[in-house]
């Protein structure tokens, strides 16, 4: 449980501290997988197990809503690929018993759009700023 305690910590004070879609939702494929990681511990307890996916589906469909909002088409193909997992949660999460391997799969989804979102943000930092730099403006004297 102090997984989940620090994880909220350290979301919150990502939801303060960046205003970078990216790096959120990086923190909430993080939430997702202790998620997965602590349901397949509880795969015999099926309440427990039950709450554990209501929180991913509810994650997972936060997560399609973000995208969702955006006018790129490859933020749309990302709604779309993150509302079929959303399904996919909600439909385990309906299930009356649920097989490690359903779990497992999802799990692995979830950790390939983990490792996409941290290679696109290494990306992004080795390329130049190429915005306005208001520092530079103002210590030439403009």
């Amino acid at each position: 449980m102090r997984d989940f305690e620090a994880f909220e910590e350290r979301y919150k004070q990502g939801l303060v501290n960046t205003a970078s879609v990216p790096r959120v939702a990086l923190l909430l494929y993080d939430r997702l997988l202790l998620l997965h990681k602590e349901a397949i511990t509880c795969i015999d307890e099926p309440l427990a197990l039950r709450r554990l996916l209501q929180q991913a589906h509810a994650i997972m469909s936060h997560l399609a809503n973000l995208f969702m909002q955006s006018d790129d088409p490859a933020w749309q193909a990302l709604h779309l690929s993150h509302d079929r997992q959303a399904r996919q949660l909600g439909w385990l999460f309906r299930q009356p018993r649920v097989e490690l391997s359903h779990l497992a799969d999802s799990a692995g989804q979830i950790r390939a759009f983990q490792e996409a979102w941290d290679q696109q943000l290494r990306i992004r930092r080795r390329q130049p700023v190429t915005g306005l730099n208001v520092r530079r403006l103002t210590s030439n004297g403009l």
